[in-house]
């Protein structure tokens, strides 16, 4: 018997919401695993990890259920083959910045958003 896909088309919010519970599904995955290979924990403590671990990519598998190869694809790209700390990071770099330097950013993602190419200039300061 066949499987077929689904076809539901989750609303902006609904994806973008999605989008983040699968990061950091992503992200808990890899701390589980790196938790798991640290033999300073108990065998028993090691042993949840990989257990977590691999709930944590059964449960990210599971989506191949419901989305088409193409979509899956992507998703894989940014979701799971992604590093799932680099936003995170980005977002405690912006938070720390003065406003005028946040709008800089702002005004920077959009232009990538869009497909523009930015060069970025280093500036050499005695």
């Amino acid at each position: 018997m066949q499987s077929t896909k689904l076809k539901y088309q989750p609303t902006p919010t609904q994806a973008s919401m999605l989008y983040d519970a699968c990061k950091h599904l992503a992200a808990a995955r890899l701390l589980f695993r790196d938790l798991a290979s640290d033999y300073t924990f108990p065998h028993f403590v090691r042993s949840v990890c990989t257990g977590a671990a691999a709930d944590s990519s059964f449960a990210l598998n599971r989506f191949k259920n419901i989305f088409s190869k193409e979509k899956f694809e992507k998703f894989e790209q940014q979701v799971t083959e992604a590093d799932p700390f680099t936003v995170e990071q980005i977002k405690e770099m912006v938070r720390r910045m003065n406003p005028e330097q946040q709008s800089m950013i702002e005004n920077v993602c959009m232009a990538i958003h869009r497909g523009e190419t930015i060069q970025v200039e280093k500036n050499q300061t005695s």
